[in-house]
């Protein structure tokens, strides 16, 4: 994940452009959807589904909107559902994010 990604996902949140529709437990898992308007006029669907983020986006890696969906939603709040378990946090966003904040 690049420090221009992370740059534009800050960027989304800073601009209000993320709405989280749902963050539910399912089982013994955590699933979230949340939409995040990008360049396009439609906003793109962002999905939790377990331990995996996918994104209606065309980027093939981890974009801007999956971060944003990410930060936003915290691990805070699945944790409210599955107390004790590990947020899936997109996997270089912790290295990335000191990089650019130094």
């Amino acid at each position: 994940m690049s420090a221009a990604t992370v740059m534009k996902a800050l960027a989304l949140l800073a601009e209000g452009r993320v709405r989280v529709q749902t963050v539910e437990r399912v089982g013994t898992t955590c699933h979230a959807d949340v939409l995040v308007q990008g360049s396009q006029p439609d906003p793109y669907a962002v999905s939790l589904n377990g331990d995996r983020w996918l994104c209606s986006c065309p980027a093939r890696d981890v974009c801007s909107h999956i971060l944003a969906a990410a930060l936003v939603c915290g691990p805070g709040d699945c944790a409210k559902f599955l107390p004790g378990s590990r947020w899936p946090w997109p996997e270089d966003l912790r290295a990335t994010l000191r990089e650019v904040t130094g």
